[in-house]
């Protein structure tokens, strides 16, 4: 059985000298690379966007995050405060 032709690819040919995998993805995004996230690109515009108010900010308005793998937090700095204020609010009563 042969190799799929992409580099480190140890998987068997699907179609087109290439893996299942590698395959569908050519199909599908015209590249067997994998392609970018919403969240990546918007990044790479100097934006992101925060699921809670569902709204696109500048990099500004969000905090960083050494944990999140982009480094920046998943949501904007006036829903994190928010979410904190409850959270004490909710820790009082």
């Amino acid at each position: 059985m042969s190799k799929c032709t992409i580099e480190n690819c140890e998987r068997i040919i699907h179609g087109h000298r290439l893996c299942s995998l590698h395959y569908l993805r050519k199909y599908r995004h015209g590249t067997t690379t994998k392609p970018k996230t919403y969240r990546q690109l918007l990044i790479e515009a100097g934006k992101s966007y925060c699921p809670q108010c569902d709204h696109e900010y500048t990099l500004d308005e969000f905090y960083k995050d050494k944990q999140a793998p982009n480094g920046i937090a998943t949501y904007c700095k006036t829903c994190n405060k928010n979410d904190v204020l409850i959270n004490i609010i909710d820790l009082q009563n």
